[in-house]
């Protein structure tokens, strides 16, 4: 029996999907998020703890038990700003204090003899006091009680990339929109801090954002100090010794006392509050929930270097290339998006007096001498015209007394140096905005392998069908990648596979004729070239090995993309 071979044949036709020419459908262009991972010294938070910090990153341990201030100069390694502060208060006083008393009853006064020759005796008389202060006190200020500078907080740990992976799932950075999808918002209306060399995040602590001081209780020294005061009285009727009466008149005496230093007791104001948080700027505090690492583009991170050696791809946040400026800001996670780029705070406040204060002045004496004087002229009620003479005489004048000093008010003094930051480092921010790549196909973007046979294999170089494709790199460095479609013609299918076979094809690329690879299955992505930088240029080789058998002979295709990202 004679066998003939019968050799089967059909046409390929290969369209490659590129950049260039865009007027022949079904061309696109496709440069996704173009980028490798986050670059090696990135910092963000972890809100976790220390053992579970994710390969790839590692704690910051100059940054621990740190709040971070953004600058957009080379930070400083030396920190800032203070646990506690408190404020000086203007010197203050108050008005002075009082002393009431009386006299007691003077002693019998003699008087001069009667023209008759009979003495007569003055009777027991007693003087009302009048006394006026004329202490003061020194000028004091008030003690100041301290106030927390924490502003409430989250505790993190700072964690620095080490280049080779995405920001890390339930790790935090900063957003200023709506978190992106797989993102959630976290420590809305707190700052993070950092916890301790080798803590744990996750902890929540702080004052609120507005704060009082209590004065501790001061007290002021009263100088020493005298009362003036005069008596003024009308002595009792003087009888003589045959019984006939004398009217008397009034009469005065002079009233001093020797200086004498009064103790207060220490008297306390309260301040009204004040909000102490340091300056501030909103943005959206986010974590990281996908299933795996991300990095979506608008992400704000930390950098741990200097200006000039920001990746690219990233952005100092100073407030151009549609950055938010964070100079001098501390980060306050938003509690809703509407709060989102609002700013506020401030690196000093002062207090208004919500309470006056005064102080008790502890008892005292004074020592008051009533000076002698002569009476007044005692007229004789029953023989007009004749008089009698009062002696002189003097009365005892016991005052004693505290009394409370006048009612003051403690303001903290507008000019007071305190400063509102807590302990921080200064750091720079930055905004990841993508890496500005652009490629282009140089050549038509179609590949003709003409008529082949089953089982056969060929290419589209110089020594095939001369049909080299390339692309061009026009600007940044790119990474080049590529992938395939299966093979169709109408319904029917070749698949991909390592080697040929039943309605199989062995589909291979390369950009250099002595290293090709394998499609080794539809829509997955084959690096094509590591790293090329602009302006220069990649053949794209394509070689095909068609099936064995095909159950079809006609004309099959594929789409063949390529696909530029940052190395």
């Amino acid at each position: 029996m004679l066998w003939k071979k019968i050799t089967k044949t059909f046409t390929i036709f290969f369209s490659l999907f590129g950049w260039l020419i865009a007027a022949l459908p079904p061309f696109n262009i496709e440069i996704p998020n173009a980028r490798a991972a986050v670059p090696s010294g990135v910092i963000v938070a972890w809100p976790s703890t220390n053992d579970t910090i994710p390969t790839g990153w590692s704690e910051v341990t100059t940054l621990s038990t740190y709040y971070l201030e953004g600058t957009t100069i080379d930070p400083s390694a030396v920190a800032g700003g203070n646990t506690t502060h408190t404020h000086t208060s203007p010197t203050h006083t108050h008005t002075g204090h009082t002393h009431t008393g009386t006299t007691g009853n003077g002693s019998s006064a003699s008087v001069a003899t009667t023209n008759a020759g009979t003495a007569g005796a003055a009777n027991a008389h007693a003087h009302a006091v009048t006394v006026g202060a004329s202490a003061s006190n020194v000028a004091q200020s008030a003690n100041l009680g301290t106030a927390s500078n924490d502003p409430p907080y989250t505790t993190v740990i700072w964690i620095k990339s080490n280049g080779t992976t995405d920001i890390p799932v339930g790790a935090w950075a900063y957003f200023n929109a709506t978190a992106p999808s797989g993102w959630s918002s976290q420590s809305a209306g707190r700052y993070l801090k950092g916890t301790t060399n080798g803590g744990n995040g996750g902890a929540t602590g702080g004052t609120s954002n507005a704060h009082t001081h209590t004065d501790s209780g001061h007290t002021h020294t009263e100088s020493a100090h005298t009362h003036t005061g005069t008596t003024n009285a009308t002595a009792s009727k003087v009888n003589t010794a045959a019984g006939s009466g004398y009217s008397t008149g009034g009469h005065t005496h002079s009233v001093s006392s020797s200086g004498v230093t009064a103790t207060e007791q220490p008297g306390v104001g309260v301040l009204a509050n004040a909000d102490g948080q340091p300056p501030f700027y909103i943005l959206n505090t986010i974590q990281n929930d996908n299933a795996s690492a991300s990095l979506p583009l608008n992400v704000i991170a930390m950098w741990d270097g200097t200006v000039d050696t920001i990746p690219a791809g990233w952005k100092l946040c100073d407030g151009n290339n549609s950055t938010p400026s964070l100079n001098d800001k501390f980060i306050k996670g938003a509690s809703t998006d509407l709060e989102i780029s609002s700013t506020g705070g401030a690196l000093t406040h002062t207090h208004a007096a919500s309470t006056a204060h005064s102080h008790t002045v502890d008892s005292h004496t004074n020592t008051f001498t009533v000076s002698g004087d002569t009476g007044s002229q005692v007229v004789n009620a029953s023989k007009t015209g004749r008089s009698i003479i009062g002696y002189d005489h003097t009365h005892t004048l016991s005052i004693t007394g505290g009394g409370t000093t006048g009612t003051g008010t403690i303001t903290a003094d507008a000019n007071s140096v305190n400063d509102n930051r807590p302990p921080y480092k200064e750091i720079v921010y930055i905004q990841y905005q993508g890496v500005a790549i652009s490629i282009s196909l140089t050549t038509d973007g179609s590949v003709n392998f003409g008529t082949l046979s089953e089982n056969t294999t060929q290419d589209n170089t110089a020594s095939g069908v001369n049909d080299v494709e390339v692309v061009s790199v026009d600007s940044g460095t790119a990474k080049l990648s590529i992938k395939s479609t299966v093979f169709t013609q109408g319904g029917n299918t070749w698949t991909l596979g390592a080697s040929n076979g039943t309605n199989q094809v062995k589909w291979e690329f390369a950009s250099s004729t002595t290293n090709w690879l394998t499609f080794s299955s539809a829509g997955t992505d084959y690096t094509l070239e590591s790293s090329v930088a602009a302006p220069n240029t990649r053949n794209i080789y394509l070689r095909l090995t068609t099936p064995s058998p095909s159950s079809w002979y006609t004309a099959f295709s594929a789409s063949v993309t390529v696909t530029a990202s940052a190395p």
